[in-house]
């Protein structure tokens, strides 16, 4: 969803970006929920020619055939063009009689256990990826690798550079490295792949024998330096060989910091270059049949592309209750109709008599408070948290006065038993007596589902368990729609909620803050206290006209200060200017004067590692502390003497590192101040000097480092060579 909408905001700002991915024969399965609860996986087969996708063909007006040497065979590749607007995205298909009937099934589902299976996807996605673009003549200025499953593309693009312009393996890779970008997606651990290394070398040996390249080094590719696993770490592989990389939302680039941490051993954690660019929707296709038309006339023409200051966006003052109101009922009503067309199955599978039928349909009304979970059924995600204690639930629940609906829908992996077990709960407390009629689970969650919940919903619900929501983008698809956002603060709510834009559930955590522990029982006391004392109260606070202004007012607070910020329109303007734009000049900087700078950086990275290591810091001198402990604001000043070894003076970059800490690393953003060399010539030590003062107060940690550095150098953590004292 997230790389669709991300392929639709690409055309709407009219960005040359050419999206790669497969087309599945069967996707991801349609569901089914048996008479026990169980949820089955089913696999029906798409129908390419009723889907929008056209077959691709070359100069001879036949299918165009991308070819990948597999091991002891040859793979074929057909390509589908799917137009997303003015974009383009071109998916890949194995389903063809040219292949072994076994290569034949590498694209028949979207997720596939088969370890063997995932590594041929994954090698036809990547390095079938870039032989693609080649044949259709494209030549990237950028490569987003969206996610580690991409990776493979390093690969590919380093044996065409030195295949066809004679580079060395590593004068090829800093070009390769100079304009990739990567995203990680995800902290769960089984979310980032790697790949046992036996089953590698059947793949991969072919590989660097044709490019001269010593498995060891090949090993050491997905492999952190100094880290001996016996798996090859596709997020390992893209980290090792991107300019910039970033999570999707603003704690999840923090944590990301502290996952890969590994791989830049002796850099402070905030330092690490792993930033964050938080995930966005793509606001068109979302916005409901109601409030789309009434914002139209409120802010004008092109409003979904507006940025977030914009002062269009003051304009929402003005919009009347009655007509926000009547906007957000007429989605809420389309909702309920979707859900009551589902319950003649429900009925007739779970054997409903006919007046408890009548009951269950008539709860379906606009006068309810319509709770929405809508996600997939992973056990971070804790769908069944509001079920921790059913009878103050149902004590909720049973106010005739205030009546209120919680509506579920969402698929559980079909090998996550966890997940599975967890949707049968919510269909358990769907046929329990005491929510019958305010429990309802929507079956086969699919796009015009989730459109019609994010619609149609007052109150969305989201319940993960910190930190494993890296961003989550369902909730940003309500405040378009009039709805408001109760949730676990975790993702894009950290950075989404003010107080007064929706609720969040426990600890309001900061975008650089984990927070304690989560517990479940006690989330769950939170939640239940949340909609006793604020939600239903507020939704039930009725003026003249039975209309909750109240509630209004915080409706039009997340309008205002939701939507555009977590728009894809502002997601993709995030990486034009911080990822693609900076990768692009990147790019051509390596390449000038037939890849000068790239050479040069080549050579000098294969003997640096060496010569560092030849370096020696001697006596650091710290003048103002007070019991060796920076006092306020005092300034310090620290002297420190260097013997070069092997080292240029010009290649040494010398900082003072200081902030705030707890005695093992630092809590925050370090300061960073460069020392000059003040004295010392020839092969003797160096002198280098510098002043600080804390800018911040608190306990402070400090220290000496030393890292090599040349002309043209991406950043001085390039090398991960750091010397502290």
């Amino acid at each position: 969803m997230l790389s669709g909408d991300h392929m639709k905001t690409a055309s709407d700002l009219n960005l040359p970006l050419v999206g790669v991915g497969l087309l599945y024969k069967s996707g991801y399965f349609s569901q089914q929920i048996d008479k026990e609860g169980r949820q089955t996986a089913l696999y029906p087969e798409n129908d390419f020619s009723l889907l929008p996708v056209e077959l691709v063909k070359d100069g001879r007006g036949e299918p165009l055939d991308v070819q990948l040497d597999l091991p002891g065979r040859r793979l074929h590749v057909q390509v589908w063009l799917v137009r997303v607007g003015r974009a383009r995205l071109y998916l890949m298909d194995t389903d063809t009689p040219r292949n072994t009937a076994d290569d034949r099934r590498i694209t028949a589902r979207l997720y596939e256990a088969d370890r063997d299976f995932r590594l041929r996807q994954e090698i036809l996605l990547g390095m079938g990826g870039v032989r693609l673009l080649r044949k259709l003549g494209l030549r990237p200025a950028a490569y987003h690798m969206n996610e580690g499953h991409s990776a493979f593309l390093i690969l590919e693009r380093i044996r065409l550079l030195m295949q066809e312009e004679g580079l060395a393996f590593d004068e090829a890779a800093e070009i390769v490295r100079g304009s990739n970008l990567f995203t990680t997606h995800t902290p769960v651990d089984a979310g980032n792949e790697r790949f046992a290394l036996d089953r590698m070398e059947a793949y991969f040996m072919p590989y660097c024998q044709s490019i001269g390249l010593a498995w060891q080094d090949f090993i050491r590719m997905g492999r952190f330096e100094g880290t001996e696993r016996n798996t090859f770490e596709m997020t390992v592989l893209a980290l090792n060989y991107s300019y910039r990389a970033n999570g999707v939302s603003a704690l999840h680039g923090y944590v990301s910091r502290h996952m890969w941490q590994e791989g830049w051993k002796g850099v402070p954690t905030a330092e690490i270059p792993i930033g964050h660019v938080t995930n966005g929707v793509h606001l068109p296709s979302y916005a409901g049949p109601a409030m789309k038309p009434l914002l139209d006339g409120l802010l004008g023409e092109g409003w979904m592309e507006l940025p977030p200051d914009a002062p269009q966006w003051d304009r929402l003052e003005g919009l009347p209750d009655t007509d926000l109101w009547a906007a957000k009922q007429a989605q809420k009503k389309a909702l309920l109709e979707a859900v009551r067309a589902s319950l003649p199955d429900f009925f007739k599978k779970y054997g409903i008599p006919y007046e408890k039928q009548k009951a269950m349909a008539a709860r379906l009304t606009p006068e309810s408070l319509v709770i929405g979970f809508a996600r997939r059924f992973a056990p971070y995600k804790r769908a069944t948290l509001l079920f921790a204690d059913p009878d103050r639930l149902a004590r909720l629940l049973d106010d005739a006065d205030r009546p209120i609906i919680f509506i579920f829908a969402g698929k559980a992996h079909p090998a996550d038993a966890q997940g599975i077990d967890m949707l049968q709960e919510v269909i358990r407390h769907m046929l329990d007596p005491r929510f019958f009629g305010k429990i309802f689970f929507i079956e086969d969650y699919n796009l015009a589902v989730s459109r019609t919940l994010v619609q149609g919903c007052d109150v969305w619900l989201n319940t993960p368990r910190r930190p494993y929501e890296a961003c989550g983008t369902s909730g940003q698809k309500v405040p378009v729609n009039g709805g408001l956002n109760l949730s676990v603060s975790d993702g894009w709510w950290c950075e989404g909620y003010d107080g007064e834009n929706g609720w969040t559930i426990g600890p309001v955590v900061t975008c650089e803050f984990l927070g304690a522990e989560q517990g479940d029982y006690d989330d769950a006391a939170l939640l239940y206290a949340l909609l006793e004392e604020n939600v239903v109260p507020l939704y039930f606070d009725r003026e003249a006209g039975d209309i909750p202004r109240n509630w209004l007012a915080r409706m039009r607070r997340s309008l205002r200060t939701l939507t555009a910020r977590f728009s894809s329109c502002r997601m993709v303007r995030d990486y034009l200017e911080g990822y693609y734009l900076p990768a692009a000049r990147r790019d051509q900087e390596l390449r000038a004067d037939k890849d000068a700078l790239a050479r040069r950086l080549a050579a000098w990275k294969r003997d640096v590692t060496g010569r560092f290591n030849s370096l020696k810091m001697g006596e650091i001198r710290i003048e103002g502390l007070e019991k060796d402990e920076l006092i306020g604001t005092r300034p310090m000043r620290v002297d420190v003497s260097i013997t070069p070894g092997a080292m240029k003076p010009e290649e040494l970059l010398v900082q003072l590192v200081a902030g705030p800490g707890n005695g093992q690393a630092f809590t925050d953003s370090p300061d960073v101040v460069e020392l000059t060399r003040k004295d010392g010539e020839g092969s003797g030590p160096l002198i280098y000097a510098c002043s600080y003062s804390p800018t911040r107060s608190g306990p402070h940690m400090y220290g000496v480092r030393v890292m090599p550095v040349t002309d043209g150098l991406a950043s001085p953590l390039e090398t991960r060579l750091v010397l502290w004292g």
